[in-house]
């Protein structure tokens, strides 16, 4: 910038990149996020003397810090960096079908069934009367009328999913983040900003929700930041602020 001393603000947000804290290899380019937001925090206590025991002298530790991403939209990835499991690639799912008759001893899917389970029940009956059936294939056998609706409930095979799995073994792994972050000077200049944060780990604690009004559902990313091992948390680089 022209001027080293210029007063200059933000009004965007910042793009994220993630690398493996232990390899240093780029797990996630975060160029969707709608807020990033970053806080630190430290411990102070002080030593008192005299009349009134008015403090005396300060003593500083325990810096403690967090990363926030706010998010609308995002890939499955995410959910891999939440979980600390890698992404599964095979799952069956729980499919509801309404289906016409047009044989009275079979009813024919519109997708494959995984596995033997399947529940049929008349559409004006659902979840009332189980018909006795079994399934193969796409073809449920099953003593039924010619031109009735009814419901069927089985499993069929995911096509070429991820999986987000959670469980007790895994949890979020460390990442080292940097990103760019523009401002805007007085004299309309762009001083790209560059926040360095050493070592963040995500926590484990997260909320999904969906709801069909409003504003699109935000995603809420929190890490904690820790010290790298030569004690650094965070740094912010002015790129040319110097002038």
């Amino acid at each position: 910038m022209a001027n080293k001393n210029a007063n200059f603000a933000n009004r965007e947000v910042a793009d994220l990149m993630l690398l493996d804290y232990s390899t240093k290899k780029m797990f996630l380019n975060v160029d969707w996020a709608n807020v990033t937001s970053t806080s630190f925090e430290g411990d102070r206590v002080f030593a008192t003397g005299g009349q009134g025991a008015p403090n005396r002298v300060q003593f500083d530790g325990s810096r403690t810090g967090t990363l926030t991403i706010e998010a609308q939209v995002y890939p499955v990835k995410v959910f891999q960096m939440l979980s600390g499991n890698d992404l599964g690639k095979t799952a069956n799912f729980l499919k509801r079908e309404k289906i016409t008759a047009a044989d009275a001893t079979k009813l024919t899917l519109t997708e494959e069934a995984a596995g033997t389970y399947v529940q049929v029940f008349k559409a004006d009956d659902d979840l009332g009367t189980e018909l006795e059936a079994t399934v193969s294939g796409k073809e449920v056998t099953v003593t039924v009328e010619s031109g009735t609706e009814y419901i069927v409930y089985y499993y069929k095979a995911a096509s070429k999913p991820q999986v987000v799995t959670l469980d007790t073994k895994h949890f979020p792994r460390a990442y080292h983040v940097e990103g760019s972050i523009p401002y805007k000077t007085e004299d309309d200049v762009i001083v790209e900003a560059h926040p360095v944060w050493y070592k963040a780990v995500p926590q484990a604690s997260f909320e999904l929700s969906w709801q069909n009004t409003g504003d699109p559902v935000s995603l809420t990313m929190t890490f904690d930041v820790l010290a790298d091992s030569e004690n650094r948390m965070f740094d912010l680089i002015f790129e040319g602020a110097e002038g």
